[in-house]
């Protein structure tokens, strides 16, 4: 021991040179084989930070509600593929301006609403969509691409529901069987004499408006007695007139059988290619029938025209005094979907048209909007229990994608 004592005092200078210089060697060693920090490099640890803010805390519902606030968030540097896609949500949750809980809530979306993507985070997987005039991100974790709300049983033994905002057929039944219209033939009609003729032009009716079966739905107009065409529009559609029917019919072609090669002929410009119409009317005939797709090709086109619209969607209207009847006549839709006054009145219809013969059954085509979406619903051979039940539930059913 006293050795090694002699031996310091003699070395003192180089002994601590050496220890010094160990000791620098053994940290650099150390940096060497661990890196800067414990935790990895600054790349992995923005990776982590990412990955963490996606981490929703959510509600019994699914919703999310919040996040865990101890843990260090960044809201830079997101990255995004693009990914149109058409998915669900299986839940309800909120839309928020970043694609993490650090976001803002913008919005919210229902159980079952469809929405269109645009994009997916690298970092987080939240999809961004446009949530009205703002884009929005929504969590990947409650979306799914089949939609988890079931389409309805109806009795109609044809249907077919239309977005006409999107152009997306929403549910279908038997919609290209060949089916009897009845008085939904009246949108042809409609269309047509809206297209063709001037609407304040005057049409007389003649006796072949007067000879109609006897059991069809009329206005009771008079021979010889003048309308404009406008008023003949609201007074065939809103009260399902045959009568006013045939006079429109003689009025742009001369003479029914005429005008009904006429329907037939633009029905099929149309895209509706199962169509064949032989009145004006819809009164049964054999070789007068159409399919739910075919209406909705011939509605779609009437919608297009300012002056249908504005027939197919009056609650009521008033007639003028004519050469034969000296005072107004006030009528009401009979569309009861269409109607506050009435048990079958669904809010958010806006327009329409219904038939009924033995042979159709109850029919009907009918518009509805909410949201700012519109949507156009055919059912055809329903029953007098489920004519607007049908309607009602598709509607129901169609509004469900948001």
């Amino acid at each position: 021991m006293q050795k090694l004592i002699d031996f310091y005092k003699k070395n003192k200078l180089d002994v601590i040179t050496g220890g010094v210089a160990a000791i620098i060697i053994s940290f650099i060693i150390v940096m060497l084989v661990v890196g800067p920090g414990e935790s990895g490099s600054y790349e992995e640890e923005t990776t982590s930070s990412l990955q963490e803010t996606s981490e929703d805390i959510v509600d019994s519902n699914g919703v999310v509600v919040g996040e865990d606030e101890s843990i260090e968030k960044s809201t830079t540097s997101f990255t995004y593929v693009n990914e149109e896609k058409r998915l669900y949500t299986t839940d309800g949750l909120r839309v928020r301006n970043l694609p993490n809980t650090d976001g803002e809530v913008i919005g919210g979306l229902e159980e079952g609403s469809r929405i269109y993507t645009t994009g997916r985070c690298n970092e987080t997987g939240w999809y961004r969509i446009n949530y009205g005039d703002e884009v929005g991100y929504v969590c990947h974790e409650y979306l799914t691409e089949n939609c988890p709300v079931e389409a309805p049983s109806i009795v109609g033994q044809a249907a077919i529901l239309y977005d006409v905002e999107t152009g997306e057929i929403l549910y279908e039944k038997d919609a290209d069987k060949k089916m009897y219209p009845a008085s939904l033939t009246k949108i042809m009609t409609t269309l047509l004499a809206c297209e063709r003729g001037k609407l304040d032009e005057q049409l007389t009716f003649s006796e072949n408006c007067k000879a109609v079966p006897y059991d069809s739905s009329v206005y009771g107009v008079k021979i010889g007695e003048t309308v404009t065409v406008k008023d003949s529009l609201y007074m065939l559609m809103l009260v399902s007139a045959n009568d006013v029917g045939v006079g429109i019919a003689e009025h742009i072609s001369g003479t029914e059988a005429e005008f009904a090669k006429l329907m037939t002929k633009r029905a099929k410009e149309l895209g509706a290619n199962n169509t064949s119409f032989a009145n004006a009317h819809g009164y049964h005939h054999e070789n007068h029938y159409t399919t739910a797709r075919d209406l909705m090709f011939i509605t779609l086109a009437g919608l297009k025209n300012e002056d249908f619209v504005d027939v197919w969607q009056a609650l009521e209207y008033t007639v003028p005094a004519t050469n034969k009847v000296a005072r107004a006549t006030e009528i009401k839709n009979i569309h009861r979907m269409l109607r506050s006054d009435m048990s079958q009145y669904y809010r958010y219809a806006i327009g329409g048209k219904t038939g009924f013969t033995d042979d159709a059954g109850r029919c009907s085509v009918t518009t509805a909007k909410k949201n700012g979406r519109t949507l156009l619903c055919v059912v055809l051979k329903s029953d007098k229990a489920n004519q607007y039940k049908d309607a009602e539930l598709l509607f129901e059913y169609g509004f469900t994608y948001k």
